[in-house]
């Protein structure tokens, strides 16, 4: 489904990073975990203020590299696809988010009873790594992500619509109790 084509560099700069990021082409989001990594990472080098064409830091270049090779992997994934039908008995929505300083995302599985079959697929993941949240709202966005991907439909078109949310809040590490 994916072809990933990253030229082998022994050496890479700041440019090469966003190069690599741009060639990462998803318009459906499916692989958008894998981007928001590369743009975090991209972020990193921002914070760091290299130049353009200054290689990357002996500290995070292993880093960078073990990303681009995991790159390849990307073209063995295969996601079916799946068409609704109107002959099905219930439909649940289940939802799972969780969200992070640096990320925050969710996907919505559609669970389908079709008589004696159930079918469950994946139906939505966005992903954002553009809020920087702190760990005390972090705990509010779980909810706030599935209400906002699930939609705001008519009571009416989904009285046989379950949906679910389970949320938690993420402790920092350097936090004992």
């Amino acid at each position: 489904m994916f072809k990933v084509s990253i030229p082998s560099i022994a050496s890479y700069t700041k440019r090469d990073v966003l190069s690599v990021i741009a060639r990462l082409y998803d318009p459906l989001g499916l692989i958008g975990p894998v981007i928001s990594k590369a743009k975090i990472f991209l972020q990193k080098l921002w914070l760091r203020k290299l130049n353009w064409e200054e290689c990357l830091p002996e500290a995070i270049a292993p880093d960078w590299l073990n990303f681009v090779s995991s790159l390849k992997a990307l073209e063995e994934l295969k996601i079916d696809r799946y068409l609704l039908t109107d002959s099905y008995e219930k439909l649940m929505l289940l939802g799972y988010a969780d969200a992070l300083e640096s990320a925050y995302g969710a996907v919505v599985y559609m669970h389908c009873t079709k008589e004696d079959e159930a079918q469950e697929k994946y139906c939505e993941y966005p992903l954002s790594h553009k809020l920087r949240l702190s760990l005390d709202k972090v705990k509010d966005y779980p909810a706030e992500i599935l209400q906002r991907i699930s939609g705001n439909k008519d009571p009416s078109e989904t009285s046989n619509v379950n949906k679910y949310c389970e949320g938690r809040r993420k402790k920092n590490i350097s936090d004992t109790s």
